[in-house]
């Protein structure tokens, strides 16, 4: 099919599927994320697909969650993790089909777009503009995204290591222990993402 072919060249042939436990518990994390970015944009009025896309990889680096990459497509996005692309990718369509969702386009470029355009979003949108303007006459407070920043690959590299214990050294042991925390992570994600899926609060708008 047209979207397999778009993304096979990326990821030679490595799909991520609900097969294993580590395939499903990585569709999970992509798709939470998907729904954090998603509500991120309606709250701010973003309203295309590129906002989006910008919102699921700097929402995810600012949480210090594992980075996500997104590609869009003319036929849909493309998700991977950023640090670990041997678990391979899917599109925003395959992640929901096979979890299962009912509502397989929500996350497909027409979808998102769809729901980006509803008059809701345009109404926020339009408060968002008054606030901003009335904010201009005070000294906007500086950025927070740069103190909460890391480079992705050396959050992850943190986050597995502080859970290591310091007595293995060999590395099949680290190799095994890098990915369980990996795993773990996600899973703990999708669990406070069921639990509190909330707007970020005051956060810089994506532009």
């Amino acid at each position: 099919m047209a979207t397999k072919t778009a993304y096979r060249s990326r990821s030679q042939g490595n799909y991520i599927t609900p097969n294993t436990a580590e395939g499903k518990k990585i569709l999970n994390y992509l798709k939470n994320r998907c729904e954090k970015a998603l509500d991120y944009c309606l709250e701010n009025g973003l309203t295309s697909v590129e906002d989006f896309a910008d919102a699921i990889e700097e929402l995810t680096e600012a949480d210090g969650k594992p980075g996500i990459s997104v590609e869009v497509k003319h036929n849909g996005l493309v998700l991977s993790l950023s640090d670990r692309p041997e678990y391979g990718s899917t599109t925003g369509k395959y992640m929901m089909e096979h979890l299962g969702e009912p509502d397989d386009n929500r996350f497909t470029k027409t979808g998102i777009e769809a729901l980006l355009d509803s008059p809701r979003t345009k109404t926020r949108s339009k408060k968002d503009d008054l606030l901003d303007e009335l904010d201009d006459e005070q000294p906007s407070p500086k950025s927070k995204s740069q103190a909460a920043s890391k480079s992705k690959k050396d959050d992850l590299l943190d986050e597995l290591e502080d859970d290591e214990p310091s007595s293995k050294s060999k590395s099949k042991a680290v190799s095994k222990s890098k990915k369980n925390d990996l795993l773990d992570e996600l899973e703990d994600d999708e669990q406070s993402h069921r639990a509190n899926l909330k707007p970020i609060p005051n956060r810089k708008k994506l532009k």
